[in-house]
C-alpha cells in the first residue's frame, strides 16, 4: 500500500512539472512563447510593431531587457506579472526587472506588474525608450530596498495614461518615479534627455523625483521635462534646484504631504485650489465678491452676495472670525450679539476680509413714550431703513447729515433707539402763511382747528441725536391725547374729526382721524407740521314720506294679523 502511494506522488509531481515547464503565458499571433523574455527576444528588430499578449497570471518571472530595434505593444490582458530573477540591467548593475534601451519603443497595458522582493532588486523599470504605460499597476510595496525606483526614466519619450498607477513602499525613501537629466553617462550619450507626460486618473503613492545623472551640463539647454496634465498624488517631491524650471503641472490632485509649493510649478492661468487635504490644480476663475462690510442687526439674517463658478462652490472657504458676534452657514449670516468682527474668504490664490458689524435697535421704555404703539411700528420700519443706510442706498426721509451719524454711530459700538415724539405747539410758533394755509384747508369743510402739533421720529444714540426720519415708507398709526374740546358734540350734531398735514413745503393734507376716549387716531407716513380739528352737520328730523310709509307698514302687519287669528279660529271651530 505504501509503495502504490508513492508511485501517485511520483506520478502527479511529475505532471504539474511537465505543465508547468509547457506553459505558455505569452503569444505573438498564434506563436505561443513559455515567457514574456522569450516573446521580446521572438519579435523583430527593425522597428515592426508587434503585438505580444499575455494569456494568464505569471508569478517568480525573469528579468526584462528589450534592445534597440524593438517596437512592442504588450498587452497583459488583466492579468499580474510578478518578476523575480535573474535580473537584468548593465554588466554588473543587474538590479532590475525591466531594462528599456534607447531606440527602442514600448507600450504596456492591460495589467498589473508586482515588483520582485528579492534582495538585490533596485529598480522595477529603467528606461531609456520611448515608453508608454496605459492602465498599468506597478505594485512595488513589499520592496524593502531603501532608495529603490518603480519607475527612472532617463531618456525618450515617456507617457503615462489611463488608469495607471505606481506604489512603492512609503516606509522607504523609495521612488515612485524619476525624471532624470543625464546627458553623459560614462561613454554614453543621453543628450535628448527624457520628455515625460502624465495623464493618469490612478494614484502615484511614493517619491517624485527630478535628478541630474552623470555629468551635469546645460550647454544647449536641459532637455528633460516632466509635464503633468492630471495625476492623484499622494507622496513629496525631491527636486534638484537646477531642474525646477524642467516641470510644469496644469492638472491634478495632490495630498497635502507635498513638499513644494505648487504655486511655483503651475502653468499660466491655473491654480491650485484647497479642498480638504489635498489641493486640485484647475483652470484659474474669479470669485466674486459684491459686498465691502456687512451690517446686520442682532438677532437677524444676511444672506453674502457671493458669485462662485459652477463647479469650483467646494472650493471657497467662508468663515467668521469671532463666532460669538455672528455665525455662517453655506453663505448666511447670522448676527449672535452687537460687536465687531471679520468675514474671511479664501479662494485659490486669493482672499478677503469684509468687515462684519453686528449693531442693536433699543427697544422703547414704554414710560417715556408719547405712543407705545406707534414706536414699536417706527422700530421695526426703521431697522429697515437703517439696513438701506448701511448698504450704500440714498433713503427718502433721511437726510445725508443724519445717515453718516447712524453710520458712525454704529461703527463705534453704539445702541440705536427710535421713537415718535409727539409736541403740542402754539399757532404763534408756527409761520403765518403755514396756519393760513391750514385754516384754508379746513375750512372748506366748514371745519374748526382745535390744535397744532409737531410730530417726529427721532433716531438716538443714547442721549446723542442722530437725526430725524421724516418719511417712511409705509403709513403707521398714530395716537394722540387731545383737547377735550374735540369731544364736546352739541346735542342733534354729527362730527367728524380731521388732520391737516403740512410736510417740507407740499399742499397741506386733509386727512380723517377718529376720536374716542379723548385720543385721536390717523394714518400717516410723513412727520412735521400737523392741526387737529373737526366739523359738524346738524342732524334733521325724517321727512313726511317718510312717516306715512311706515304707519302704511304697520297698517299692513295690523291686517294681517287679524287674518291670521281668524283662519286660527275658524279651523279650530
Amino acid at each position: 500500500m505504501k509503495k502504490i502511494i508513492k508511485i501517485a506522488v511520483f506520478v502527479m509531481v511529475f505532471v504539474i512539472g511537465i505543465a508547468r515547464v509547457n506553459a505558455a503565458s505569452f503569444k505573438i499571433g498564434e506563436t505561443e512563447y513559455a515567457s514574456l523574455n522569450e516573446a521580446v527576444a521572438a519579435a523583430p528588430s527593425d522597428g515592426t510593431e508587434t503585438l505580444i499578449e499575455m494569456t494568464e497570471d505569471v508569478t517568480l518571472a525573469p528579468g526584462v531587457q528589450v534592445t534597440t530595434g524593438k517596437n512592442l505593444v504588450i498587452d497583459f490582458g488583466g492579468h499580474t506579472f510578478e518578476t523575480w530573477e535573474p535580473m537584468v540591467g548593465s554588466n554588473g548593475t543587474e538590479t532590475q526587472s525591466f531594462q528599456f534601451l534607447k531606440g527602442s519603443k514600448v507600450y504596456m497595458k492591460n495589467g498589473t506588474l508586482v515588483a520582485s522582493t528579492h534582495p538585490l532588486s533596485k529598480m522595477f523599470i529603467q528606461n531609456y525608450a520611448d515608453l508608454t504605460l496605459d492602465n498599468i499597476t506597478i505594485n512595488a510595496t513589499t520592496n524593502t530596498y531603501d532608495y529603490f525606483y518603480g519607475l527612472s526614466s532617463n531618456n525618450g519619450k515617456v507617457l503615462i495614461k489611463g488608469n495607471t498607477s505606481i506604489f512603492v513602499n512609503k516606509d522607504t525613501h523609495a521612488r515612485a518615479f524619476d525624471m532624470c537629466w543625464a546627458p553623459i553617462v560614462g561613454n554614453a550619450s543621453y543628450n535628448g534627455g527624457t520628455q515625460m507626460t502624465i495623464d493618469t486618473t490612478g494614484t502615484i503613492s511614493g517619491i517624485i523625483e527630478l535628478d541630474v545623472w552623470g555629468s551635469y551640463t546645460d550647454v544647449n539647454g536641459i532637455k528633460s521635462t516632466l509635464y503633468i496634465k492630471n495625476i492623484n498624488f499622494d507622496g513629496k517631491w525631491e527636486i534638484d534646484s537646477r531642474l525646477r524650471n524642467q516641470l510644469t503641472i496644469e492638472g491634478g490632485n495632490y495630498k497635502k504631504t507635498n513638499t513644494i509649493d505648487l504655486n511655483d510649478y503651475v502653468e499660466d492661468n491655473y491654480i491650485p485650489y484647497e479642498y480638504n487635504d489635498s489641493y486640485d490644480v484647475l483652470p484659474a476663475t474669479s470669485l466674486t465678491i459684491n459686498e465691502e462690510e456687512i451690517y446686520i442687526l442682532k438677532g437677524e439674517t444676511y444672506n453674502l452676495d457671493i458669485v462662485i463658478p459652477s463647479g469650483y462652490e467646494k472650493y471657497a472657504s467662508i468663515t467668521v472670525d469671532d463666532t460669538d458676534v455672528a455665525s455662517n452657514s453655506n453663505g448666511v449670516i447670522t448676527a449672535l450679539s452687537k460687536g465687531n468682527t471679520s468675514l474671511v474668504v479664501s479662494f485659490g490664490r486669493s482672499g478677503a476680509n469684509l468687515p462684519i458689524v453686528v449693531y442693536e435697535l433699543a427697544t422703547p421704555d414704554p414710560s417715556n413714550s408719547d405712543d407705545v404703539e406707534a414706536d414699536n411700528a417706527v422700530e421695526k420700519i426703521a431697522a429697515d431703513l437703517i439696513e438701506s443706510i448701511l448698504g450704500g442706498e440714498d433713503v427718502e426721509g433721511i437726510d445725508s447729515s443724519t445717515k453718516a451719524n447712524v453710520i458712525n454711530a454704529i461703527l463705534n459700538d453704539k445702541t440705536i433707539v427710535t421713537g415718535v415724539e409727539i409736541d403740542e405747539i402754539d399757532e404763534a410758533d408756527i409761520a403765518e402763511e403755514v396756519v393760513e394755509q391750514i385754516k384754508a384747508t379746513i375750512k372748506e369743510t366748514n371745519g374748526e382747528i382745535v390744535g397744532f402739533l409737531n410730530i417726529d421720529v427721532e433716531l438716538l444714540a443714547g442721549t446723542d441725536e442722530l437725526g430725524k426720519i421724516t418719511k417712511l415708507p409705509n403709513p403707521i398709526t398714530i395716537t394722540v391725547d387731545v383737547d377735550d374740546k374735540l369731544g364736546n358734540i352739541p346735542e342733534g350734531t354729527s362730527r367728524k374729526f380731521y388732520i391737516v398735514r403740512m410736510h417740507d413745503g407740499e399742499e397741506p393734507e386733509l386727512i380723517e382721524a377718529t376720536y374716542r376716549d379723548g385720543k385721536l387716531s390717523f394714518e400717516t407716513d410723513r412727520f412735521s407740521t400737523y392741526a387737529y380739528g373737526y366739523s359738524d352737520t346738524a342732524i334733521t328730523n325724517p321727512k313726511t314720506g317718510d312717516s306715512v310709509g311706515t304707519y302704511f307698514a304697520l297698517l299692513v302687519i295690523s291686517i294681517v294679523g287679524l287674518t291670521l287669528c281668524f283662519i286660527t279660529k275658524k279651523r279650530r271651530a
